[in-house]
């Protein structure tokens, strides 16, 4: 702003206090603005404030030096903080300050008094600001800039094209394939900050393609660059209640990732309670890190620069010690930059995917990593596959069962390693993972809930008990029984009115947010729904396998089933639909259900067989088969048929509206 402006927000007094710091004589029958203009006058045309310029000593200088290298503005109290009190000049007052001009207390009370900076009240929350005239600037030598020493090939710096800054982003995507794989587990003791365990951290590291040596860590706070990886999803809002948001899934998809990690910082640093505290990371002001980053933007990657001359372009807003340890840990462990022998060069950037490189054998295959693949894919793969090596991955049979329990589901699978391949993956491939998926969807691992007894003639009474019965199941061993997991709460209550003393593990104590086994039914069928839907589109936002499985947990085997199910029958009709056929009520186009149903009754009843057509939701494909009915029933409002199958020469299980036609 130009100083007959900043003139105006002065009262009468203080434009008067101005004329009296540089001995001018004022009339005091003139008006505000006829001072205003009197001063200013005198000022720039007569070449009185060149004159107080030259005058001025250099720690007289070093507020408008400051005030210039963060474009002329800082707020009134982070300037009064490092130059000196402003007093209020109000001689009209019994204690005013009278000759104040000719004793200031500081040096910002001295150029203010000299009109050489100004007071600007702030509005609305605004606070009140210091701003720096034009015609002053215009006398201030030049921002001075980095000294350039020599380029990194000459300063001995090698590095790879953007290794080291794509590795950080590589890094990130890597902890959190491990959070998706369910490989993390939190120290939670009421902390904000919830730590990583130290076998997590070991886990991960070995996921990183800079990884941290662990040896004799025992602490997350212990460690730097893998601290700050977790410290950045979560000021980055990638992380909540421990897990993926939705968040992240669209910035590993998106090109310019690196600029939205630093806006994020930005961001944390302005809040009272941030997550750089809690993660204990070097103490800076949110001020002092955006003239960091801004002066660090400026920089160029082929050259080298001494650390003495950047920290001249920032020292007016942090110390040489914070200058020095913010850039040997935020900034070297980010991959940004690289210090040898006292000089700092940046490192390049490169956003630029390259595709992953397959190798067949004869137990599976690899996939081999570039420096920069699909982010979003590595993610969804690495939270299934075997990783050998940081750069490969590797897909087996155990791999694909993994993701079997993660909820993937084959096509899936073949998805995502065809985002990672930027083509198609080798029919052979792709007939291994459907064959491996087949294989893992006949074991079914599923978690139980067991209650205990030394004494097992009360375990028998509890049995005998015709209340308790249908509560409980199996029995495992004389001191074992299977108890129901939907109906743990209510066997509970009825063990107290009996005067059994039950003690329950503090890990397995319901917790009383947790869900009902309603709104986990649902929730466990929105996201079986919505996770067969791949069949047909990419799914934006994967679902990490831990939602899964804790949902799992809180419901029945039978009632997991019953929502498989019923998903089934949607995606089967959504199929339908998509092909134009006519879609039956029981997920299937049937051409006569009323007579398919009459002919499977009328087989099981002369035991004779019966060729049919039958769909299986599955393959997606349809297949002639003859099979001869053992037993008709229904459950969960379908009927399916228990039949002996001559095209697999073995029982087989089939549902009556998947039955096509009679042969």
């Amino acid at each position: 702003m130009v100083m007959v402006e900043l003139l105006a927000h002065r009262t009468w007094y203080n434009v008067r206090l101005a004329a009296l710091a540089h001995g001018f004589r004022f009339d005091t029958k003139q008006s505000k603005q006829q001072g205003c203009d009197s001063v200013r006058h005198r000022l720039l045309e007569e070449g009185h404030l060149r004159q107080a310029y030259r005058r001025l000593s250099a720690d007289e200088r070093e507020p408008l030096l400051a005030l210039q290298m963060v474009d002329g503005v800082l707020p009134l109290h982070h300037f009064t903080a490092r130059f000196g009190q402003i007093r209020p000049y109000k001689p009209w007052q019994e204690h005013g300050l009278r000759y104040s001009w000719k004793r200031p207390i500081s040096a910002a009370e001295k150029l203010w008094h000299l009109g050489m900076i100004e007071i600007v009240r702030g509005k609305n929350g605004i606070p009140d600001s210091v701003v720096l005239p034009d015609e002053v600037c215009a006398l201030l030598p030049p921002v001075p800039l980095p000294e350039i020493v020599r380029s990194p090939a000459e300063n001995g710096i090698e590095y790879e094209v953007g290794s080291l800054r794509t590795a950080f982003v590589r890094d990130l995507a890597a902890l959190l394939s491990g959070i998706v794989a369910g490989e993390v587990r939190w120290m939670r003791r009421g902390r904000v900050v919830h730590w990583l365990t130290p076998r997590s951290m070991q886990a991960l590291n070995r996921r990183l393609i800079l990884p941290e040596a662990l040896a004799h860590i025992r602490s997350e706070r212990q460690t730097g660059r893998l601290r700050f990886l977790h410290y950045m999803l979560c000021a980055a809002a990638f992380l909540e209640d421990d897990l993926p948001t939705q968040q992240v899934w669209d910035w590993l998809a998106q090109p310019n990732r690196w600029d939205t990690l630093w806006d994020a910082i930005g961001r944390d640093l302005r809040l009272r309670e941030s997550w750089w505290t809690r993660f204990e990371l070097p103490a800076i002001t949110a001020q002092a890190w955006e003239r960091l980053v801004a002066t660090f933007k400026t920089l160029q990657p082929d050259q080298a620069y001494t650390l003495d001359s950047i920290y001249t372009c920032v020292r007016f807003d942090l110390s040489r010690a914070t200058f020095d340890k913010v850039l040997a840990t935020v900034f070297t462990w980010s991959g940004w930059v690289m210090i040898q022998d006292g000089a700092l060069s940046v490192c390049p950037q490169t956003d630029d995917t390259q595709p992953a490189q397959i190798t067949l054998y004869k137990e599976g295959f690899d996939l081999h990593l570039p420096p920069l693949p699909a982010l979003r894919s590595l993610v969804e793969v690495s939270a299934w596959a075997e990783i050998p090596a940081a750069d490969m991955l590797r897909v087996t049979p155990a791999a694909v069962r993994r993701g079997m329990e993660l909820g993937y589901h084959a096509s899936t699978m073949i998805q995502a390693l065809a985002d990672l391949l930027d083509k198609p993956i080798p029919a052979a491939a792709a007939e291994k993972i459907q064959r491996w998926a087949q294989e893992a969807a006949s074991l079914t691992m599923q978690s139980l809930t067991v209650l205990t007894c030394a004494d097992a003639a009360a375990l028998q009474r509890i049995r005998a008990d015709w209340r308790l019965r249908p509560l409980t199941g199996a029995l495992l061993s004389p001191h074992h029984l299977v108890i129901q997991t939907d109906q743990t709460d209510l066997l509970r209550r009825k063990l107290a009115q009996r005067g059994f003393a039950l003690t329950v593990p503090e890990s397995s104590t319901p917790d009383s947010q947790s869900r009902t086994q309603t709104e986990a039914t649902y929730l466990y069928l929105a996201i079986s729904l919505y996770r067969q839907l791949a069949q047909f589109t990419p799914l934006e936002s994967p679902i990490p396998g831990d939602v899964v499985r804790g949902l799992r947990q809180q419901l029945s085997p039978e009632r997991v089933e019953a929502v498989e199910q019923s998903a089934g029958r949607m995606v089967d009709n959504l199929r339908r639909t998509m092909t134009g056929q006519q879609v039956a009520r029981g997920g299937i186009a049937q051409n006569d259900p009323t007579n398919i149903e009459q002919a499977i009754q009328a087989a099981h009843q002369q035991r004779t067989a019966v060729t049919v057509r039958y769909y299986s939701p599955y393959t997606g494909e349809e297949t002639t088969r003859t099979i001869e009915p053992t037993m008709l029933y229904t459950r969960n409002g379908a009927r399916y048929i228990e039949a002996w199958c001559q095209l697999d020469e073995a029982e087989r299980t089939f549902r009556m509206d998947r039955i096509l036609a009679i042969l």
